[in-house]
Protein backbone atom coordinates (compact mmCIF):
# COMPACT_ATOMS: atom_id res chain seq x y z
CA UNK A 1 0.00 0.00 0.00
CA UNK A 2 1.21 3.24 0.07
CA UNK A 3 1.11 5.62 3.18
CA UNK A 4 -0.31 5.13 6.22
CA UNK A 5 0.20 8.56 8.50
CA UNK A 6 1.89 10.92 6.21
CA UNK A 7 1.49 14.32 7.04
CA UNK A 8 3.01 17.14 5.00
CA UNK A 9 4.92 19.97 6.52
CA UNK A 10 5.01 23.46 5.54
CA UNK A 11 8.63 23.39 4.51
CA UNK A 12 9.47 24.31 1.20
CA UNK A 13 10.93 21.56 -1.04
CA UNK A 14 11.12 19.53 1.72
CA UNK A 15 12.17 15.73 0.42
CA UNK A 16 9.57 13.49 1.27
CA UNK A 17 10.61 9.93 -0.03
CA UNK A 18 7.37 7.70 -1.18
CA UNK A 19 8.51 4.03 -0.69
CA UNK A 20 8.42 1.42 1.89
CA UNK A 21 11.09 3.66 3.70
CA UNK A 22 9.39 5.91 5.39
CA UNK A 23 6.87 3.56 7.07
CA UNK A 24 9.55 2.04 8.75
CA UNK A 25 11.63 5.35 10.23
CA UNK A 26 9.28 8.14 9.93
CA UNK A 27 10.62 9.48 7.22
CA UNK A 28 7.12 10.93 6.02
CA UNK A 29 6.45 7.23 4.03
CA UNK A 30 3.42 6.03 2.59
CA UNK A 31 2.25 2.43 2.36
CA UNK A 32 -0.26 2.48 -0.73
CA UNK A 33 -2.97 3.83 1.21
CA UNK A 34 -6.62 3.86 -0.98
CA UNK A 35 -9.99 5.31 -0.41
CA UNK A 36 -13.04 2.67 -1.38
CA UNK A 37 -16.08 4.55 -3.22
CA UNK A 38 -18.15 3.97 0.05
CA UNK A 39 -16.54 6.43 1.83
CA UNK A 40 -14.88 8.66 -1.12
CA UNK A 41 -17.00 10.83 -4.24
CA UNK A 42 -16.16 8.92 -7.38
CA UNK A 43 -13.40 11.63 -8.88
CA UNK A 44 -13.86 12.72 -12.64
CA UNK A 45 -11.31 11.87 -15.16
CA UNK A 46 -10.76 13.47 -18.27
CA UNK A 47 -8.16 13.37 -20.97
CA UNK A 48 -6.62 16.52 -22.66
CA UNK A 49 -5.18 16.39 -26.61
CA UNK A 50 -1.68 17.10 -25.58
CA UNK A 51 -2.05 13.80 -23.85
CA UNK A 52 -2.39 14.94 -19.49
CA UNK A 53 -4.61 13.42 -17.19
CA UNK A 54 -6.66 15.39 -15.44
CA UNK A 55 -8.72 13.95 -12.01
CA UNK A 56 -11.63 16.25 -10.35
CA UNK A 57 -13.02 15.60 -7.03
CA UNK A 58 -15.70 17.85 -5.66
CA UNK A 59 -16.44 17.96 -2.30
CA UNK A 60 -18.38 21.57 -1.37
CA UNK A 61 -18.05 20.79 2.30
CA UNK A 62 -14.97 22.76 3.11
CA UNK A 63 -14.19 25.67 1.19
CA UNK A 64 -10.69 24.89 0.57
CA UNK A 65 -8.94 23.28 -2.70
CA UNK A 66 -6.18 21.21 -3.13
CA UNK A 67 -4.56 21.26 -6.69
CA UNK A 68 -1.73 18.85 -7.17
CA UNK A 69 0.58 17.85 -10.38
CA UNK A 70 2.51 14.92 -10.53
CA UNK A 71 4.87 14.13 -12.70
CA UNK A 72 5.58 10.36 -13.62
CA UNK A 73 9.22 10.81 -12.86
CA UNK A 74 11.44 9.61 -9.89
CA UNK A 75 14.98 8.41 -8.73
CA UNK A 76 13.84 5.17 -10.98
CA UNK A 77 14.26 7.26 -14.66
CA UNK A 78 17.63 8.36 -13.53
CA UNK A 79 21.01 7.17 -14.73
CA UNK A 80 24.15 7.50 -13.78
CA UNK A 81 24.87 10.58 -15.02
CA UNK A 82 21.38 11.74 -13.86
CA UNK A 83 21.20 10.74 -10.38
CA UNK A 84 19.42 13.39 -8.30
CA UNK A 85 17.88 15.16 -10.84
CA UNK A 86 14.43 14.75 -10.57
CA UNK A 87 15.24 15.74 -6.51
CA UNK A 88 17.13 18.83 -8.07
CA UNK A 89 14.00 19.79 -10.05
CA UNK A 90 11.80 19.82 -7.43
CA UNK A 91 13.72 22.53 -5.69
CA UNK A 92 13.69 24.54 -8.98
CA UNK A 93 10.16 24.56 -10.16
CA UNK A 94 8.75 27.11 -7.54
CA UNK A 95 11.45 29.41 -7.94
CA UNK A 96 10.29 30.96 -11.04
CA UNK A 97 8.47 30.56 -14.47
CA UNK A 98 7.65 32.48 -17.39
CA UNK A 99 4.47 34.60 -15.97
CA UNK A 100 5.13 33.66 -12.20
CA UNK A 101 9.38 35.14 -12.37
CA UNK A 102 11.20 35.71 -9.00
CA UNK A 103 9.78 34.59 -6.06
CA UNK A 104 6.47 35.73 -7.09
CA UNK A 105 4.76 32.10 -7.52
CA UNK A 106 5.18 31.44 -3.40
CA UNK A 107 3.99 35.02 -2.61
CA UNK A 108 1.12 35.39 -4.68
CA UNK A 109 0.12 31.34 -3.30
CA UNK A 110 0.72 33.07 0.56
CA UNK A 111 -0.74 36.52 -0.16
CA UNK A 112 -4.08 34.71 -1.26
CA UNK A 113 -4.50 32.16 1.84
CA UNK A 114 -2.44 29.29 0.41
CA UNK A 115 0.19 26.98 0.92
CA UNK A 116 2.40 25.08 -1.62
CA UNK A 117 5.48 22.40 -1.34
CA UNK A 118 6.93 19.80 -3.57
CA UNK A 119 8.21 15.97 -2.83
CA UNK A 120 10.45 13.67 -4.59
CA UNK A 121 10.16 9.73 -4.66
CA UNK A 122 11.55 6.76 -6.44
CA UNK A 123 8.86 6.81 -8.62
CA UNK A 124 7.31 9.81 -8.73
CA UNK A 125 7.67 13.74 -8.34
CA UNK A 126 4.75 15.79 -6.52
CA UNK A 127 4.06 19.35 -6.57
CA UNK A 128 1.01 20.79 -4.48
CA UNK A 129 -1.14 23.89 -4.20
CA UNK A 130 -3.86 24.04 -1.25
CA UNK A 131 -5.99 27.18 -0.78
CA UNK A 132 -9.82 28.47 -0.45
CA UNK A 133 -11.67 27.64 -3.34
CA UNK A 134 -12.10 30.95 -4.45
CA UNK A 135 -8.40 30.94 -5.95
CA UNK A 136 -8.28 27.32 -7.73
CA UNK A 137 -8.23 29.05 -10.59
CA UNK A 138 -4.67 31.08 -9.34
CA UNK A 139 -3.40 27.73 -8.55
CA UNK A 140 -3.88 26.04 -12.01
CA UNK A 141 -2.55 28.55 -13.76
CA UNK A 142 0.66 28.58 -11.40
CA UNK A 143 0.95 24.69 -11.36
CA UNK A 144 0.61 24.78 -15.52
CA UNK A 145 3.41 27.61 -16.34
CA UNK A 146 6.00 25.56 -13.42
CA UNK A 147 5.01 22.86 -15.61
CA UNK A 148 6.31 23.76 -18.82
CA UNK A 149 7.82 27.34 -18.40
CA UNK A 150 10.26 26.90 -15.34
CA UNK A 151 13.29 29.23 -15.91
CA UNK A 152 15.52 27.44 -13.57
CA UNK A 153 17.08 30.71 -12.57
CA UNK A 154 21.35 30.63 -12.30
CA UNK A 155 21.61 31.79 -9.00
CA UNK A 156 18.78 29.66 -7.93
CA UNK A 157 20.65 26.46 -9.20
CA UNK A 158 23.66 27.54 -7.07
CA UNK A 159 21.80 28.31 -3.93
CA UNK A 160 19.94 25.29 -4.08
CA UNK A 161 23.15 22.79 -5.20
CA UNK A 162 24.61 23.62 -1.65
CA UNK A 163 21.26 23.01 0.12
CA UNK A 164 20.91 19.43 -1.91
CA UNK A 165 24.95 18.62 -0.94
CA UNK A 166 23.69 19.40 3.02
CA UNK A 167 21.23 17.23 2.46
CA UNK A 168 23.13 14.62 1.24
CA UNK A 169 25.57 14.53 3.79
CA UNK A 170 22.40 14.59 6.86
CA UNK A 171 20.78 12.03 5.08
CA UNK A 172 24.04 9.84 5.16
CA UNK A 173 24.84 10.61 8.80
CA UNK A 174 21.11 9.42 9.74
CA UNK A 175 21.71 5.47 10.74
CA UNK A 176 17.78 4.81 9.81
CA UNK A 177 18.08 6.91 6.76
CA UNK A 178 21.42 5.46 5.08
CA UNK A 179 20.23 1.73 6.66
CA UNK A 180 16.83 2.02 3.98
CA UNK A 181 18.88 3.35 0.86
CA UNK A 182 21.78 0.29 1.80
CA UNK A 183 18.91 -1.94 2.13
CA UNK A 184 17.15 -1.04 -1.13
CA UNK A 185 20.91 -1.05 -2.87
CA UNK A 186 20.37 -4.58 -2.06
CA UNK A 187 17.30 -6.20 -2.33
CA UNK A 188 16.48 -3.99 -5.56
CA UNK A 189 20.28 -4.61 -6.64
CA UNK A 190 20.86 -4.04 -10.62
CA UNK A 191 17.49 -2.32 -10.76
CA UNK A 192 16.62 1.58 -11.02
CA UNK A 193 15.24 0.96 -7.61
CA UNK A 194 18.43 0.51 -6.17
CA UNK A 195 19.15 4.25 -7.32
CA UNK A 196 18.99 7.32 -3.88
CA UNK A 197 16.53 9.91 -4.69
CA UNK A 198 18.92 12.45 -3.42
CA UNK A 199 21.22 11.21 -5.85
CA UNK A 200 25.02 11.18 -5.83
CA UNK A 201 27.40 13.78 -4.95
CA UNK A 202 29.07 13.87 -8.38
CA UNK A 203 25.86 14.69 -10.59
CA UNK A 204 24.60 16.95 -8.08
CA UNK A 205 28.22 18.93 -7.79
CA UNK A 206 28.73 18.96 -11.58
CA UNK A 207 25.05 19.16 -13.25
CA UNK A 208 25.49 22.41 -15.74
CA UNK A 209 21.84 23.90 -16.32
CA UNK A 210 21.39 22.91 -19.54
CA UNK A 211 21.72 19.37 -18.15
CA UNK A 212 19.08 20.08 -15.53
CA UNK A 213 16.55 21.81 -18.70
CA UNK A 214 16.96 18.96 -21.08
CA UNK A 215 15.96 16.48 -17.59
CA UNK A 216 12.81 19.08 -17.23
CA UNK A 217 11.88 19.23 -21.16
CA UNK A 218 12.58 15.56 -21.45
CA UNK A 219 10.86 14.20 -18.40
CA UNK A 220 8.15 17.01 -17.85
CA UNK A 221 5.75 16.23 -21.08
CA UNK A 222 2.07 16.31 -20.51
CA UNK A 223 1.49 12.79 -20.82
CA UNK A 224 3.66 12.40 -18.17
CA UNK A 225 1.91 14.51 -15.87
CA UNK A 226 -1.45 13.25 -13.81
CA UNK A 227 -3.40 17.02 -12.16
CA UNK A 228 -5.71 16.55 -9.34
CA UNK A 229 -8.33 18.87 -7.56
CA UNK A 230 -10.05 18.14 -4.61
CA UNK A 231 -12.13 20.05 -2.74
CA UNK A 232 -14.64 22.71 -3.17
CA UNK A 233 -15.14 23.74 -6.85
CA UNK A 234 -17.83 22.85 -9.37
CA UNK A 235 -16.53 20.24 -12.06
CA UNK A 236 -17.35 22.06 -14.88
CA UNK A 237 -15.70 25.12 -13.50
CA UNK A 238 -12.40 23.02 -12.72
CA UNK A 239 -12.81 21.28 -16.16
CA UNK A 240 -12.71 25.09 -17.76
CA UNK A 241 -9.54 26.13 -15.99
CA UNK A 242 -7.64 22.72 -16.92
CA UNK A 243 -8.48 23.54 -20.67
CA UNK A 244 -7.24 27.19 -20.10
CA UNK A 245 -4.34 26.40 -18.57
CA UNK A 246 -2.83 23.40 -18.94
CA UNK A 247 -4.71 22.40 -22.39
CA UNK A 248 -2.41 25.25 -23.87
CA UNK A 249 0.54 23.01 -22.96
CA UNK A 250 2.44 21.79 -26.32
CA UNK A 251 2.76 17.96 -26.39
CA UNK A 252 5.50 16.68 -27.21
CA UNK A 253 7.05 12.99 -27.47
CA UNK A 254 7.89 11.00 -24.24
CA UNK A 255 8.43 7.46 -23.49
CA UNK A 256 9.63 5.79 -19.67
CA UNK A 257 12.25 2.75 -20.23
CA UNK A 258 10.36 -0.62 -19.23
CA UNK A 259 10.61 -1.50 -15.18
CA UNK A 260 11.82 -5.25 -15.11
CA UNK A 261 11.33 -7.51 -12.55
CA UNK A 262 13.64 -8.23 -9.68
CA UNK A 263 15.37 -11.27 -8.79
CA UNK A 264 17.36 -11.56 -5.48
CA UNK A 265 19.16 -14.61 -3.61
CA UNK A 266 19.84 -14.14 -0.14
CA UNK A 267 22.13 -11.27 0.76
CA UNK A 268 23.67 -9.41 4.32
CA UNK A 269 25.48 -7.03 5.03
CA UNK A 270 27.04 -4.88 8.04
CA UNK A 271 28.05 -1.01 8.27
CA UNK A 272 30.09 0.01 11.12
CA UNK A 273 28.99 3.66 12.20
CA UNK A 274 29.30 5.80 15.28
CA UNK A 275 25.89 4.93 16.20
CA UNK A 276 25.14 2.93 20.38
CA UNK A 277 22.60 0.75 18.96
CA UNK A 278 22.24 -2.01 15.72
CA UNK A 279 20.05 -0.67 13.28
CA UNK A 280 18.45 -3.65 11.28
CA UNK A 281 16.22 -4.04 7.88
CA UNK A 282 15.66 -7.10 6.24
CA UNK A 283 12.88 -8.73 4.39
CA UNK A 284 12.06 -9.86 1.09
CA UNK A 285 10.22 -8.94 -2.18
CA UNK A 286 6.29 -9.39 -2.59
CA UNK A 287 3.93 -8.67 -5.58
CA UNK A 288 3.83 -5.39 -7.31
CA UNK A 289 1.17 -2.93 -7.09
CA UNK A 290 -1.20 -3.86 -10.14
CA UNK A 291 -1.56 -7.27 -8.00
CA UNK A 292 -4.51 -8.32 -5.36
CA UNK A 293 -2.38 -10.26 -3.60
CA UNK A 294 -1.09 -6.57 -1.84
CA UNK A 295 -3.89 -6.38 -0.20
CA UNK A 296 -2.99 -10.15 1.31
CA UNK A 297 0.51 -8.59 1.82
CA UNK A 298 -0.85 -5.92 4.28
CA UNK A 299 -3.06 -8.13 6.24
CA UNK A 300 -0.09 -9.95 6.92
CA UNK A 301 2.50 -7.18 7.39
CA UNK A 302 0.10 -6.02 10.25
CA UNK A 303 -0.25 -9.19 11.56
CA UNK A 304 3.40 -9.98 11.67
CA UNK A 305 4.46 -6.55 13.07
CA UNK A 306 2.28 -3.50 11.90
CA UNK A 307 0.52 -3.06 15.06
CA UNK A 308 1.44 -3.33 18.72
CA UNK A 309 -0.63 -6.66 19.14
CA UNK A 310 1.68 -8.01 16.08
CA UNK A 311 3.28 -11.14 16.98
CA UNK A 312 6.86 -9.67 16.71
CA UNK A 313 6.16 -6.61 18.64
CA UNK A 314 4.83 -9.18 21.46
CA UNK A 315 7.58 -11.80 21.58
CA UNK A 316 10.79 -9.21 20.82
CA UNK A 317 9.65 -5.88 22.65
CA UNK A 318 7.42 -7.03 25.69
CA UNK A 319 7.94 -10.70 26.29
CA UNK A 320 11.36 -11.41 25.61
CA UNK A 321 12.31 -7.33 25.64
CA UNK A 322 15.38 -8.09 23.36
CA UNK A 323 14.38 -4.94 20.87
CA UNK A 324 14.39 -1.04 21.37
CA UNK A 325 11.63 -1.50 18.80
CA UNK A 326 10.47 -3.29 15.89
CA UNK A 327 8.29 -3.21 13.01
CA UNK A 328 6.74 -4.73 9.65
CA UNK A 329 5.82 -3.24 6.86
CA UNK A 330 4.61 -3.60 2.83
CA UNK A 331 5.05 -1.23 0.44
CA UNK A 332 3.88 -2.08 -3.46
CA UNK A 333 5.62 -0.45 -6.61
CA UNK A 334 5.64 -0.41 -9.71
CA UNK A 335 7.35 -3.62 -10.10
CA UNK A 336 8.25 -6.13 -7.19
CA UNK A 337 6.98 -4.51 -4.17
CA UNK A 338 8.86 -5.40 -0.46
CA UNK A 339 8.45 -6.94 2.79
CA UNK A 340 10.20 -4.72 5.32
CA UNK A 341 11.03 -5.81 8.58
CA UNK A 342 13.24 -3.06 10.85
CA UNK A 343 14.32 -3.30 14.68
CA UNK A 344 16.50 -1.61 17.01
CA UNK A 345 18.74 -3.46 19.57
CA UNK A 346 21.66 -3.80 21.67
CA UNK A 347 24.46 -5.62 19.50
CA UNK A 348 24.49 -8.77 21.21
CA UNK A 349 21.11 -9.54 20.51
CA UNK A 350 21.58 -9.40 16.84
CA UNK A 351 21.35 -13.18 16.61
CA UNK A 352 18.30 -13.91 19.03
CA UNK A 353 16.24 -11.12 17.27
CA UNK A 354 17.12 -11.86 13.30
CA UNK A 355 16.27 -15.61 14.03
CA UNK A 356 13.07 -15.11 16.01
CA UNK A 357 12.00 -12.89 13.36
CA UNK A 358 12.34 -15.50 10.46
CA UNK A 359 11.02 -18.40 13.10
CA UNK A 360 8.04 -16.06 13.30
CA UNK A 361 7.61 -15.47 9.55
CA UNK A 362 7.60 -19.78 9.16
CA UNK A 363 5.11 -19.99 11.70
CA UNK A 364 3.00 -17.55 10.14
CA UNK A 365 3.31 -19.19 6.86
CA UNK A 366 2.79 -22.57 8.26
CA UNK A 367 -0.26 -22.52 10.45
CA UNK A 368 -2.04 -19.48 9.43
CA UNK A 369 -3.38 -16.53 11.25
CA UNK A 370 -5.91 -16.78 14.19
CA UNK A 371 -9.40 -15.78 13.94
CA UNK A 372 -8.77 -12.49 16.01
CA UNK A 373 -5.48 -11.68 14.20
CA UNK A 374 -7.13 -11.58 11.01
CA UNK A 375 -9.96 -9.44 12.03
CA UNK A 376 -7.65 -7.11 14.48
CA UNK A 377 -5.17 -6.35 11.22
CA UNK A 378 -8.22 -5.67 8.78
CA UNK A 379 -9.43 -3.47 11.43
CA UNK A 380 -6.32 -1.31 12.11
CA UNK A 381 -5.92 -1.43 8.30
CA UNK A 382 -8.99 -0.03 7.58
CA UNK A 383 -9.27 2.44 10.59
CA UNK A 384 -5.60 4.12 9.85
CA UNK A 385 -6.17 4.72 6.06
CA UNK A 386 -10.18 6.26 6.90
CA UNK A 387 -8.28 8.69 9.37
CA UNK A 388 -5.31 9.84 7.19
CA UNK A 389 -7.74 10.90 4.15
CA UNK A 390 -9.48 13.97 6.08
CA UNK A 391 -8.03 16.41 4.33
CA UNK A 392 -8.87 17.72 0.74
CA UNK A 393 -4.23 17.08 0.11
CA UNK A 394 -4.27 13.90 1.57
CA UNK A 395 -7.40 12.78 -0.86
CA UNK A 396 -5.58 14.54 -3.74
CA UNK A 397 -2.27 12.77 -2.90
CA UNK A 398 -4.18 9.12 -2.59
CA UNK A 399 -5.45 9.88 -6.26
CA UNK A 400 -1.97 11.07 -7.78
CA UNK A 401 -0.59 8.45 -6.12
CA UNK A 402 -2.83 5.44 -7.84
CA UNK A 403 -3.15 7.13 -11.13
CA UNK A 404 0.69 8.05 -11.32
CA UNK A 405 1.68 4.13 -10.86
CA UNK A 406 -1.42 3.40 -13.23
CA UNK A 407 -3.72 1.85 -10.38
CA UNK A 408 -6.56 3.96 -9.87
CA UNK A 409 -8.77 0.97 -9.50
CA UNK A 410 -8.06 0.64 -6.58
CA UNK A 411 -10.04 3.80 -5.54
CA UNK A 412 -12.88 1.56 -5.85
CA UNK A 413 -11.79 -2.14 -4.29
CA UNK A 414 -9.33 -1.12 -1.13
CA UNK A 415 -11.95 -1.78 2.06
CA UNK A 416 -13.87 -4.72 -0.38
CA UNK A 417 -9.51 -6.02 -0.94
CA UNK A 418 -8.79 -5.57 2.46
CA UNK A 419 -12.04 -7.33 3.86
CA UNK A 420 -11.82 -10.28 1.58
CA UNK A 421 -8.41 -11.73 2.52
CA UNK A 422 -8.58 -15.43 4.27
CA UNK A 423 -6.25 -17.20 6.50
CA UNK A 424 -5.48 -18.67 3.80
CA UNK A 425 -4.52 -16.09 1.03
CA UNK A 426 -1.80 -15.23 4.28
CA UNK A 427 -0.45 -18.89 4.28
CA UNK A 428 0.26 -18.66 0.40
CA UNK A 429 1.63 -15.14 -0.10
CA UNK A 430 4.24 -16.20 2.23
CA UNK A 431 4.24 -19.72 0.43
CA UNK A 432 4.80 -18.04 -2.51
CA UNK A 433 7.37 -15.16 -1.95
CA UNK A 434 9.32 -16.34 1.50
CA UNK A 435 12.12 -18.76 1.79
CA UNK A 436 15.07 -18.21 4.20
CA UNK A 437 17.25 -18.05 0.72
CA UNK A 438 15.62 -15.24 -0.35
CA UNK A 439 15.83 -12.63 2.90
CA UNK A 440 17.68 -9.68 2.81
CA UNK A 441 18.96 -7.99 5.48
CA UNK A 442 21.54 -4.78 6.13
CA UNK A 443 22.85 -3.66 9.63
CA UNK A 444 24.50 -0.61 10.92
CA UNK A 445 26.06 -1.23 13.74
CA UNK A 446 28.73 0.69 16.57
CA UNK A 447 31.99 0.61 15.58
CA UNK A 448 33.66 -0.97 18.54
CA UNK A 449 31.27 -4.04 18.54
CA UNK A 450 32.13 -5.07 14.52
CA UNK A 451 34.36 -7.84 14.37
Amino acid sequence: MRKKAQKKKVVKNRLKIITIASLLFSLNIPIIYAQDKQTMNKPTEIKLKNGLTAVIKEDLSHPIVSVQVWVKTGSINESQNTAGLSHFLEHLIFKGSKKFPGDAISRIVEAKGGYLNAATSKEFTEYYITLPNKEFATAVEILSDAMENATLPNDEIEKERNVILQEIKLHEDNPQSLLYDLYCEKIFINTPYAHRVLGTKKVIQDVSKEEITKYYRTHYAPENLTLVIVGAVKTDEAKTAIEKYFGAIKKHSFSNDKLENVKVEQQGQTVQKDVEHTYWIGGFLGPNASSKEQFSAEVTASILGGMRSSRLYRKLREEDKTVYDIGTSYGAQIINGAFVFWAVFEPNNKEKVTSEIQNQISLLMNNGPTDNELTKAKEMIITDYATSHEKFSDQADLIGYLYTINNPWIIDSYISGINAVTKNDVTELLKKYYSSINFTSMAIVPKQNEK
